[in-house]
């Protein structure tokens, strides 16, 4: 049942992509158009949906491992922004690595992936909110 409900899943976050390009080359916004930032959040939201639902039909042991993953990769890469946020600070440093990121393609697609990865640790904890707060009724219906 899991494995068929996230195939399905799958397939639909596929299909969106699909749509997704497909109006990119029909639309063809110019850079300069005002909803041109718009088109440009669009790209992570059918990945965030789709490991929302790819989480939500996990098991805790299994909730616990997709929470530690990410939160490495999420600690790794504030740690690297970190290091590099503190070579900027350093007087007579002519390197700047944001400005570098920051005004291409790579730095978009490292935006998306972080952003996708902070969406995933927030879903994870409000699974694990839910989790808890049935426990904690259960408890207090086991105490009256």
């Amino acid at each position: 049942m899991e494995r068929n409900q996230l195939i399905k899943e799958f397939t639909f976050t596929m299909f969106t992509y699909l749509l997704l390009l497909v109006l990119v080359f029909i639309i063809q916004i110019e850079y300069t158009n005002k909803y041109f930032a718009f088109l440009l959040l669009a790209p992570p939201i059918p990945a965030i949906i789709f490991l929302w639902k790819f989480v939500k039909i996990k098991k805790k042991p299994q909730r616990d491992f997709i929470k530690a993953l990410n939160d490495a990769i999420i600690y790794i890469i504030s740690g690297i922004v970190a290091l590099f946020g503190l070579l900027k600070t350093m007087p007579h440093v002519q390197f700047d690595i944001f400005d570098i990121l920051l005004k291409n393609d790579i730095g978009y697609l490292l935006l998306c992936f972080y952003s996708i990865l902070i969406f995933i640790k927030a879903y994870v904890a409000i699974c694990e909110t839910r989790a808890n707060i049935k426990l904690l009724q259960a408890k207090k219906d086991e105490i009256e």
